[in-house]
Protein backbone atom coordinates (compact mmCIF):
# COMPACT_ATOMS: atom_id res chain seq x y z
CA UNK A 1 0.00 0.00 0.00
CA UNK A 2 1.34 3.69 -1.20
CA UNK A 3 -0.13 6.90 0.59
CA UNK A 4 0.42 9.16 -1.78
CA UNK A 5 -0.09 12.11 0.26
CA UNK A 6 2.09 10.52 2.94
CA UNK A 7 4.81 10.79 -0.28
CA UNK A 8 4.14 14.78 -0.39
CA UNK A 9 4.37 15.58 3.59
CA UNK A 10 8.26 13.26 3.22
CA UNK A 11 9.15 15.24 0.20
CA UNK A 12 7.98 18.39 2.45
CA UNK A 13 9.71 17.69 5.13
CA UNK A 14 13.61 17.04 3.04
CA UNK A 15 13.23 20.57 1.51
CA UNK A 16 12.46 21.83 4.81
CA UNK A 17 15.77 20.40 5.88
CA UNK A 18 17.46 21.13 2.74
CA UNK A 19 16.49 24.92 2.59
CA UNK A 20 17.75 25.17 6.10
CA UNK A 21 20.76 24.01 5.82
CA UNK A 22 21.63 25.61 2.02
CA UNK A 23 20.67 28.59 3.78
CA UNK A 24 23.04 28.34 6.22
CA UNK A 25 25.77 26.99 4.44
CA UNK A 26 25.38 29.61 1.95
CA UNK A 27 25.09 32.76 4.42
CA UNK A 28 21.69 33.43 2.33
CA UNK A 29 18.82 35.35 4.59
CA UNK A 30 20.30 34.37 8.03
CA UNK A 31 18.76 37.21 9.15
CA UNK A 32 14.83 36.15 7.61
CA UNK A 33 15.36 33.05 8.71
CA UNK A 34 15.60 33.95 12.11
CA UNK A 35 12.14 36.01 12.13
CA UNK A 36 10.71 32.78 10.70
CA UNK A 37 11.01 30.96 13.33
CA UNK A 38 8.63 32.83 15.40
CA UNK A 39 5.81 31.99 12.79
CA UNK A 40 3.80 28.90 11.40
CA UNK A 41 6.30 29.39 8.44
CA UNK A 42 9.28 27.77 10.15
CA UNK A 43 7.14 24.58 9.12
CA UNK A 44 8.85 25.13 5.74
CA UNK A 45 12.28 25.54 6.96
CA UNK A 46 13.24 23.86 10.46
CA UNK A 47 14.96 20.89 9.59
CA UNK A 48 15.26 19.10 13.10
CA UNK A 49 11.23 18.98 13.16
CA UNK A 50 10.89 17.40 9.58
CA UNK A 51 13.50 14.44 10.83
CA UNK A 52 11.01 14.05 13.92
CA UNK A 53 7.92 13.74 10.89
CA UNK A 54 10.59 11.25 9.01
CA UNK A 55 10.62 8.82 12.32
CA UNK A 56 6.63 9.48 12.46
CA UNK A 57 6.21 8.76 9.09
CA UNK A 58 8.39 5.63 9.11
CA UNK A 59 6.62 4.59 12.30
CA UNK A 60 2.94 4.69 10.56
CA UNK A 61 4.31 2.97 6.90
CA UNK A 62 6.20 0.43 8.76
CA UNK A 63 3.40 -0.59 10.71
CA UNK A 64 0.64 -0.98 8.54
CA UNK A 65 1.55 -4.57 7.12
CA UNK A 66 1.74 -5.86 10.45
CA UNK A 67 -1.93 -5.35 10.96
CA UNK A 68 -2.77 -6.91 7.46
CA UNK A 69 -1.59 -10.41 8.83
CA UNK A 70 1.58 -12.88 9.80
CA UNK A 71 4.68 -10.59 9.03
CA UNK A 72 8.33 -12.44 8.49
CA UNK A 73 10.74 -10.03 11.25
CA UNK A 74 13.68 -11.52 9.20
CA UNK A 75 12.07 -10.70 6.09
CA UNK A 76 10.88 -7.41 7.49
CA UNK A 77 15.05 -6.44 7.94
CA UNK A 78 15.62 -7.73 5.39
CA UNK A 79 13.54 -5.55 2.98
CA UNK A 80 14.08 -2.27 5.45
CA UNK A 81 17.97 -2.99 5.16
CA UNK A 82 17.42 -3.18 1.30
CA UNK A 83 15.65 0.30 1.03
CA UNK A 84 18.09 2.26 2.88
CA UNK A 85 21.44 0.86 2.71
CA UNK A 86 22.23 1.45 -1.50
CA UNK A 87 21.18 4.87 -1.88
CA UNK A 88 22.86 5.51 1.77
CA UNK A 89 26.27 3.84 0.28
CA UNK A 90 26.03 6.05 -2.92
CA UNK A 91 25.47 9.26 -0.50
CA UNK A 92 28.29 8.18 1.52
CA UNK A 93 30.42 7.90 -1.61
CA UNK A 94 29.42 11.54 -2.73
CA UNK A 95 29.84 12.39 0.31
CA UNK A 96 33.00 12.02 1.32
CA UNK A 97 34.01 12.95 -2.45
CA UNK A 98 33.22 16.65 -1.49
CA UNK A 99 34.58 16.41 1.90
CA UNK A 100 38.26 15.64 -0.13
CA UNK A 101 37.91 18.65 -1.93
CA UNK A 102 38.77 20.58 0.68
CA UNK A 103 40.29 18.26 3.58
CA UNK A 104 41.62 15.09 3.99
CA UNK A 105 38.59 12.70 5.36
CA UNK A 106 41.45 10.45 7.02
CA UNK A 107 39.83 7.26 6.63
CA UNK A 108 40.67 4.20 7.60
CA UNK A 109 39.42 0.12 6.84
CA UNK A 110 37.74 -0.02 9.95
CA UNK A 111 36.26 3.68 9.53
CA UNK A 112 34.78 2.47 5.94
CA UNK A 113 33.45 -0.98 7.48
CA UNK A 114 32.12 1.76 9.99
CA UNK A 115 30.47 4.17 7.78
CA UNK A 116 28.94 1.18 5.77
CA UNK A 117 27.27 -0.41 8.40
CA UNK A 118 25.56 2.82 10.49
CA UNK A 119 25.44 0.28 13.86
CA UNK A 120 28.50 0.47 15.74
CA UNK A 121 30.37 3.60 16.83
CA UNK A 122 29.26 5.89 14.08
CA UNK A 123 31.06 9.32 13.00
CA UNK A 124 30.59 9.65 9.39
CA UNK A 125 27.95 13.06 9.85
CA UNK A 126 31.29 14.62 9.89
CA UNK A 127 31.59 14.47 5.87
CA UNK A 128 26.94 14.50 6.17
CA UNK A 129 25.15 15.51 9.26
CA UNK A 130 21.98 14.13 8.15
CA UNK A 131 23.59 11.06 8.27
CA UNK A 132 22.77 10.22 11.87
CA UNK A 133 19.18 10.04 11.51
CA UNK A 134 19.52 6.80 9.35
CA UNK A 135 21.43 5.96 12.59
CA UNK A 136 18.59 5.73 14.50
CA UNK A 137 16.26 4.82 11.31
CA UNK A 138 18.18 1.28 10.64
CA UNK A 139 18.22 0.92 14.76
CA UNK A 140 14.38 0.94 14.82
CA UNK A 141 13.85 -1.05 11.73
CA UNK A 142 15.88 -3.43 13.40
CA UNK A 143 13.87 -3.14 16.56
CA UNK A 144 10.36 -2.83 14.76
CA UNK A 145 9.05 -6.16 14.72
CA UNK A 146 9.57 -6.03 18.31
CA UNK A 147 7.98 -2.60 19.01
CA UNK A 148 5.42 -3.79 17.56
CA UNK A 149 3.99 -6.30 19.06
CA UNK A 150 2.64 -4.46 21.89
CA UNK A 151 1.15 -1.79 19.46
CA UNK A 152 -0.79 -4.69 18.11
CA UNK A 153 -2.30 -6.22 21.11
CA UNK A 154 -2.79 -3.71 23.52
CA UNK A 155 -4.93 -0.75 23.16
CA UNK A 156 -4.17 2.82 22.49
CA UNK A 157 -4.33 4.24 25.63
CA UNK A 158 -1.65 1.64 27.50
CA UNK A 159 0.58 1.76 24.76
CA UNK A 160 0.50 6.02 24.82
CA UNK A 161 1.12 5.95 28.58
CA UNK A 162 3.80 3.14 28.12
CA UNK A 163 5.60 5.47 25.31
CA UNK A 164 5.68 8.17 27.80
CA UNK A 165 8.86 6.24 29.50
CA UNK A 166 10.56 6.75 25.78
CA UNK A 167 10.16 9.88 26.20
CA UNK A 168 11.94 9.98 29.44
CA UNK A 169 14.67 8.62 28.21
CA UNK A 170 15.75 11.83 25.80
CA UNK A 171 16.68 13.67 29.27
CA UNK A 172 19.60 11.13 29.29
CA UNK A 173 20.77 11.18 25.47
CA UNK A 174 20.89 13.59 22.43
CA UNK A 175 18.59 16.02 24.47
CA UNK A 176 21.63 16.63 26.98
CA UNK A 177 23.82 19.60 25.44
CA UNK A 178 26.66 17.52 24.34
CA UNK A 179 25.30 14.58 24.29
CA UNK A 180 25.66 11.88 21.38
CA UNK A 181 22.45 12.23 18.68
CA UNK A 182 23.34 8.14 17.73
CA UNK A 183 23.23 7.27 21.46
CA UNK A 184 21.55 4.31 22.19
CA UNK A 185 19.39 6.73 25.14
CA UNK A 186 18.69 9.23 21.71
CA UNK A 187 17.34 5.60 19.87
CA UNK A 188 15.05 5.03 23.26
CA UNK A 189 13.83 8.97 22.81
CA UNK A 190 12.96 8.55 19.17
CA UNK A 191 11.00 5.24 19.13
CA UNK A 192 8.75 7.45 20.65
CA UNK A 193 7.89 8.77 17.27
CA UNK A 194 7.69 5.01 15.60
CA UNK A 195 5.54 4.58 18.25
CA UNK A 196 2.39 7.48 18.01
CA UNK A 197 2.73 6.90 13.78
CA UNK A 198 2.38 2.84 14.38
CA UNK A 199 -0.76 3.65 16.65
CA UNK A 200 -1.82 6.18 13.98
CA UNK A 201 -1.88 3.25 11.37
CA UNK A 202 -3.50 1.38 13.79
CA UNK A 203 -6.37 3.62 14.30
CA UNK A 204 -6.10 5.49 10.73
CA UNK A 205 -9.64 4.09 9.39
CA UNK A 206 -11.53 5.79 12.64
CA UNK A 207 -8.75 9.11 12.54
CA UNK A 208 -9.89 9.87 8.64
CA UNK A 209 -13.25 8.90 9.65
CA UNK A 210 -13.49 11.25 12.22
CA UNK A 211 -11.85 13.99 10.26
CA UNK A 212 -14.25 13.41 7.27
CA UNK A 213 -17.05 14.28 9.28
CA UNK A 214 -15.91 18.38 10.02
CA UNK A 215 -16.75 20.46 8.03
CA UNK A 216 -14.20 22.08 5.85
CA UNK A 217 -13.96 24.72 8.07
CA UNK A 218 -13.19 23.07 11.52
CA UNK A 219 -10.69 20.41 9.11
CA UNK A 220 -8.57 23.85 8.26
CA UNK A 221 -9.08 24.91 11.81
CA UNK A 222 -7.57 21.39 12.87
CA UNK A 223 -4.71 21.66 10.29
CA UNK A 224 -3.73 25.26 11.04
CA UNK A 225 -3.47 24.17 14.83
CA UNK A 226 -1.39 20.95 13.89
CA UNK A 227 0.96 23.17 11.82
CA UNK A 228 1.13 26.11 14.68
CA UNK A 229 2.47 23.41 17.14
CA UNK A 230 4.42 21.68 14.61
CA UNK A 231 5.94 24.65 13.80
CA UNK A 232 6.36 27.46 16.70
CA UNK A 233 6.75 24.63 19.32
CA UNK A 234 9.97 25.60 21.05
CA UNK A 235 12.95 22.91 20.86
CA UNK A 236 15.32 24.15 23.17
CA UNK A 237 15.93 24.17 27.26
CA UNK A 238 15.15 21.60 29.73
CA UNK A 239 12.07 20.76 28.48
CA UNK A 240 12.82 19.31 24.88
CA UNK A 241 12.45 15.48 25.37
CA UNK A 242 8.67 17.03 26.16
CA UNK A 243 8.74 19.49 23.40
CA UNK A 244 9.68 17.32 20.29
CA UNK A 245 7.03 14.66 21.80
CA UNK A 246 4.35 17.39 21.06
CA UNK A 247 5.91 18.12 17.76
CA UNK A 248 5.19 14.48 17.16
CA UNK A 249 1.79 14.34 18.05
CA UNK A 250 1.63 17.88 15.59
CA UNK A 251 2.85 15.67 12.78
CA UNK A 252 0.08 13.13 13.46
CA UNK A 253 -2.41 15.13 13.12
CA UNK A 254 -1.29 16.57 9.93
CA UNK A 255 -1.14 13.01 8.43
CA UNK A 256 -4.54 11.96 9.57
CA UNK A 257 -5.78 15.39 7.94
CA UNK A 258 -4.20 14.85 4.58
CA UNK A 259 -5.64 11.37 4.82
CA UNK A 260 -8.78 12.72 5.08
CA UNK A 261 -9.37 16.15 4.28
CA UNK A 262 -9.95 15.80 0.46
CA UNK A 263 -9.01 19.77 0.26
CA UNK A 264 -5.66 19.08 1.84
CA UNK A 265 -5.39 15.58 0.08
CA UNK A 266 -5.68 17.11 -3.49
CA UNK A 267 -2.92 19.72 -2.37
CA UNK A 268 -0.49 17.29 -1.74
CA UNK A 269 -1.27 14.88 -4.90
CA UNK A 270 -0.03 17.92 -6.98
CA UNK A 271 2.41 16.52 -9.60
CA UNK A 272 5.19 18.63 -8.26
CA UNK A 273 4.88 17.32 -4.78
CA UNK A 274 4.54 14.02 -5.74
CA UNK A 275 7.96 14.06 -7.60
CA UNK A 276 9.54 15.74 -4.66
CA UNK A 277 7.82 12.97 -2.34
CA UNK A 278 9.35 9.87 -4.61
CA UNK A 279 12.77 11.27 -4.58
CA UNK A 280 12.56 12.46 -0.91
CA UNK A 281 15.61 9.93 0.48
CA UNK A 282 17.87 10.76 -1.71
CA UNK A 283 17.16 14.05 -1.90
CA UNK A 284 17.58 14.03 1.88
CA UNK A 285 20.88 12.09 1.99
CA UNK A 286 22.39 14.30 -1.06
CA UNK A 287 21.43 18.02 -0.62
CA UNK A 288 24.42 18.94 1.55
CA UNK A 289 27.44 17.33 -0.22
CA UNK A 290 26.28 19.13 -3.58
CA UNK A 291 25.43 22.20 -1.96
CA UNK A 292 29.15 21.92 -0.43
CA UNK A 293 30.22 21.49 -4.24
CA UNK A 294 28.34 24.16 -5.55
CA UNK A 295 29.38 26.71 -2.78
CA UNK A 296 33.44 25.30 -3.47
CA UNK A 297 32.74 25.61 -7.34
CA UNK A 298 31.23 29.34 -7.02
CA UNK A 299 33.86 30.26 -4.36
CA UNK A 300 31.35 32.15 -2.39
CA UNK A 301 31.01 34.60 -5.00
CA UNK A 302 26.75 34.01 -5.81
CA UNK A 303 25.24 34.21 -2.37
CA UNK A 304 22.11 34.72 -4.33
CA UNK A 305 22.42 32.23 -7.01
CA UNK A 306 24.55 29.31 -4.86
CA UNK A 307 21.10 28.26 -2.67
CA UNK A 308 19.12 27.67 -6.11
CA UNK A 309 21.65 26.05 -8.12
CA UNK A 310 22.50 23.73 -5.02
CA UNK A 311 18.90 22.72 -4.71
CA UNK A 312 18.53 22.40 -8.44
CA UNK A 313 21.90 20.19 -8.54
CA UNK A 314 19.89 17.90 -5.50
CA UNK A 315 16.67 17.37 -7.02
CA UNK A 316 18.49 15.85 -10.45
CA UNK A 317 20.85 13.94 -8.72
CA UNK A 318 18.44 12.88 -6.28
CA UNK A 319 16.03 11.74 -9.14
CA UNK A 320 18.76 9.77 -11.28
CA UNK A 321 20.01 7.71 -7.77
CA UNK A 322 16.00 7.26 -7.38
CA UNK A 323 15.80 5.73 -10.97
CA UNK A 324 18.87 3.72 -10.97
CA UNK A 325 19.69 3.25 -7.25
CA UNK A 326 16.28 3.49 -5.37
CA UNK A 327 13.88 1.24 -7.80
CA UNK A 328 16.23 -1.34 -7.80
CA UNK A 329 16.74 -1.56 -4.24
CA UNK A 330 13.37 -1.68 -4.03
CA UNK A 331 12.94 -4.19 -6.14
CA UNK A 332 15.36 -6.33 -4.33
CA UNK A 333 13.76 -5.80 -1.33
CA UNK A 334 10.67 -7.25 -2.21
CA UNK A 335 12.66 -10.31 -3.65
CA UNK A 336 14.82 -10.77 -0.09
CA UNK A 337 11.19 -10.40 1.81
CA UNK A 338 9.41 -12.88 -0.71
CA UNK A 339 12.29 -15.14 -0.37
CA UNK A 340 13.00 -15.26 3.38
CA UNK A 341 9.26 -14.91 4.39
CA UNK A 342 8.32 -18.31 2.32
CA UNK A 343 10.09 -20.50 5.61
CA UNK A 344 8.27 -18.88 8.35
CA UNK A 345 4.82 -18.57 6.57
CA UNK A 346 2.43 -21.52 7.43
CA UNK A 347 1.40 -24.26 4.68
CA UNK A 348 -1.29 -22.59 3.03
CA UNK A 349 -0.62 -19.30 3.86
CA UNK A 350 1.62 -16.33 2.12
CA UNK A 351 2.66 -13.67 4.12
CA UNK A 352 2.20 -10.10 3.35
CA UNK A 353 3.97 -7.49 1.37
CA UNK A 354 5.75 -5.69 4.24
CA UNK A 355 6.27 -1.73 3.68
Amino acid sequence: MRLRELDALRGLAALAVSVQHVVLLTGSAGAVLALVELTPLNALFDGTRAVLFFFVLSGFVLAVPFFRGVVSPTGFVAKRAARIYPAYWFALIVSIGVYALSANPHLTLYSVANFASLLTDYTAQTYNVVFWSLVQEMRLSILFPLLILPIVKLPWRWVLAGSATLVVAGFFGEEVVGGPIVGLSATVFYAFFFVIGALAAKHIDQLVAIVRSMSPRGAAMWLALAVIVYATMPVTGIGVPVEKAAVGVACVGIMVLALGWPAFSRFLLVPALQFVGRISYSYYLLHLPVSQLVRHLFHDQFPIITPVVAIAGSLLLAWAAYRWIEIPSIHLGHRLYDQLSVRMAAPGKVAPTAA
